[in-house]
């Protein structure tokens, strides 16, 4: 920019000199030229903080005396989007109930931008998608920043929520900030407790029965007061108070009234004996059926009812110790131990079937090594017959008178010749008178 002045003077009256009013600009922030006029910013000026700047410039002749005229310059800044969105808060957190409806108000976030707010300072806020697939029940009005539940939220599903918010200006390039936003659901007693009774003092999941229409125990007669029948136990999906059990004994027109019998504490809810049972007699047996409640400790409270069918055997004994207050081992759980016993019975008769087909399998074998023995032998005395009928058989021949004695057949009285029929060959024996004595056909070969 520059200012020009002009003097209808002649001579060094004419001459003109340009001079910045000293207290004019802030910052030292603008010159002038003096001799041309010209203005120019000595620094760099932020639109943030000074949106224009007004001095005055003065034009001074060179005469004697010198005279002034002066102007006055205004200087507006432009606006460049070199500023980003800034929010209130590091981190926005927010508590919603449960079971609200759609479109229940969550809270709201805000963002400033130091540009001009009618271009580069507008803001829009919107949810990032962080592309997991998780669908957030929440959404952001652009202009407002007010979050709202898209959909009723379940404390028991999910408890918190976890994501961010991006506030963007409308400028060129657009600049964009973003924050993170928690949402806590707070929990609405809407569960109702879940009632077990269970024949251990341990909460372990072993020890806890499965609720059926009516859960029995078996007691002797002869337990003593005090003595812990079973356990109540409840579970309630709810939080804090509204998850908080007590337990007592309920008065109900079907069922028999055992307040004088049995008693609940409220917070264990352990069941024990409140009276010995001295009208049950050997070989008798009473039933009595328990209501047991279980009540949460909501603002509403909620509960729930359970039936307990005890039996009580005088026909039981009662193993007396030295703790008199017996626990519940002492304790036969009807339904419990008949499931025992059943698995029990089946895996005894599996095991005896087996044994016995192995036995079978075995005797079997046996009898049949000890019939292969037997016709082996009978085959082997069958042989031996045979061959001894084979040696001892002789084909009688008839003999010459003058070799009928028994002696005559002996070897050693027959006369023996170097011939070539001095042996035994072919089963034959030739003598020297060619009588014949036949022997049965393949006797051993007998030399000399």
């Amino acid at each position: 920019m520059r200012v020009v002045a002009a003097d209808i003077d002649e001579g060094l009256n004419a001459e003109l000199h340009y001079t910045l009013a000293s207290t004019s600009v802030p910052d030292g922030a603008f010159d002038v030229n003096r001799a041309d006029g010209s203005v120019r910013a000595l620094a760099s000026v932020n639109r943030e903080r000074y949106s224009s700047f007004s001095f005055a410039i003065y034009a001074v002749d060179h005469g004697t005396p010198s005279l002034t005229g002066s102007a006055l310059v205004i200087v507006v800044i432009g606006d460049v989007n070199d500023e980003f969105p800034v929010f209130t808060r590091d981190v926005y957190e927010f508590i919603v109930d449960e079971n609200q409806p759609e479109g229940t108000n969550v809270g709201s976030v805000f963002a400033v931008d130091g540009d001009v707010a009618t271009s580069n300072g507008a803001v829009r806020y919107s949810i990032i998608d962080t592309g997991s697939g998780d669908l957030l029940p929440f959404t952001v009005e652009p202009v407002t920043g007010n979050i709202r539940t898209t959909m009723p939220l379940d404390r028991e599903q999910r408890v918190k929520y976890s994501f961010q918010i991006a506030a963007t200006d409308l400028g060129e390039p657009a600049q964009t900030a973003t924050v993170d936003v928690v949402v806590r659901v707070s929990d609405e007693n809407d569960h109702s407790p879940v009632l077990e009774f269970s024949s251990s003092s341990s909460l372990s999941s072993s020890a806890v029965a499965n609720l059926l229409d009516v859960d029995t125990i078996i007691i002797s007669s002869a337990v003593p007061r005090d003595f812990v029948v079973c356990r109540a136990v409840a579970h309630d999906a709810d939080i804090g108070v509204n998850a908080h059990i007590s337990f007592q004994l309920v008065s109900d027109s079907e069922v028999d009234d055992v307040s004088h019998l049995f008693v609940v504490d409220r917070d264990s809810g352990e069941i024990s004996v409140a009276s010995k049972f001295s009208s049950v007699g050997d070989g008798e047996a009473q039933e009595h059926l328990l209501t047991v409640r279980a009540t949460d400790g909501g603002h509403s409270p909620r509960s729930v009812d359970a039936v307990l069918r005890i039996v009580i055997n005088g026909s039981l004994p009662y193993p007396h110790v030295d703790d008199a207050r017996l626990t519940t081992n002492s304790l036969v759980a009807g339904n419990h131990v008949t499931l025992v016993v059943v698995i029990a019975s089946s895996s005894a008769l599996v095991t005896v079937a087996l044994v016995v087909a192995i036995a079978v399998v075995r005797t079997h074998g046996r009898k049949s090594r000890l019939r292969l023995r037997q016709y082996n032998v009978q085959r082997s005395l069958t042989s031996d017959n045979a061959i001894k009928s084979a040696v001892t058989s002789f084909e009688t021949v008839p003999l010459s008178p003058t070799y009928c004695s028994s002696d005559t057949l002996h070897p050693s009285t027959l006369p023996l010749q170097r011939t070539s029929h001095d042996k035994l060959a072919n089963g034959n024996v030739h003598v020297p008178d060619r009588t014949a004595l036949t022997l049965s056909s393949k006797v051993m070969s007998y030399n000399e």
